[in-house]
């Protein structure tokens, strides 16, 4: 089934013909949905056909022979860098938490959040000391994992490993 749908499906002698008809017409200013609703009777394919010839240079025009194509960006790529497998929260949600505080009421916590003000954007990493009142807050790029790491990482080069490790257990306080 996925053969079917690779590829090109139109012969050489279909695009030779396509390409004589059309690409003079683009290049004479034309859009490409002008010259398909111009001549339904000339193509039995679509629109987003000639885009996708075009776009793989099977046609003798190129899309800066479209002037609207010319003008619009290319998408960017939304690939995700890391995703965090959900299992991983199971027992961190914030009833758990909350029931934590009650079994534990003299332990003290550090409590980390992140703000985001828009999708894709700046964020900031917030880690609060509550025995002390102490906001910690660092700028990064993206919100990802590797960020947060690398903030906890640069915390580590910074205090030592003896410092690092009784801030965040609460038993510098």
């Amino acid at each position: 089934m996925s053969e079917a749908r690779s590829g090109i499906n139109v012969s050489e002698t279909e695009l030779k013909n396509m390409d004589g008809y059309i690409s003079p017409l683009i290049k004479n200013g034309q859009s490409v949905h002008h010259i398909m609703a111009s001549h339904p009777d000339q193509f039995s394919y679509c629109e987003k056909s000639v885009y996708t010839y075009v776009k793989l240079k099977l046609l003798g025009v190129q899309f800066r022979d479209m002037p609207r194509m010319a003008r619009i960006k290319p998408r960017k790529d939304k690939s995700i860098e890391h995703k965090v497998d959900k299992h991983c929260r199971i027992g961190q949600t914030y009833a758990d938490y909350q029931q934590l505080l009650r079994n534990n009421p003299d332990t003290t916590f550090v409590e980390m959040d992140s703000v985001i003000d828009s999708i894709g954007g700046k964020v900031l990493l917030l880690i609060l000391f509550f025995n002390c009142s102490l906001m910690l807050a660092f700028l990064r790029d993206r919100n990802t994992s590797q960020s947060v790491m690398d903030v906890f990482d640069g915390l580590f080069d910074t205090l030592g490993e003896e410092t690092f490790k009784k801030t965040l257990s609460g038993t510098a306080w």
